[in-house]
């Protein structure tokens, strides 16, 4: 009995990594899809106030300026790394 107990009790842990795993992922799209139906619904209230395109692109430009200097960032590091 106890030998079967302690079969069950270990086969619950290896697989509650799994599990984490999954809720993990499943709670990351749930976020991202929330996310993209918040964005596609004030969407036409942006498009149609005084700023328009230029309150949607102005973050984007930010963002995607970032992303290139993360980017150049990572490189001179691992440069870096490389000459020791």
């Amino acid at each position: 009995f106890l030998v079967l107990a302690g079969l069950i009790l270990l086969i619950y842990r290896i697989s509650a990594g799994s599990r984490a795993r999954r809720r993990a992922q499943r709670r990351n799209a749930d976020m991202k899809a929330i996310g993209i139906t918040a964005a596609l619904a004030v969407l036409p209230s942006l498009l149609k106030g005084k700023g328009g395109l230029g309150v949607i692109l102005g973050p984007a430009v930010a963002l995607a300026a970032y992303a290139i200097y993360r980017e150049n960032v990572k490189s001179d590091d691992l440069d870096e790394s490389e000459r020791r």
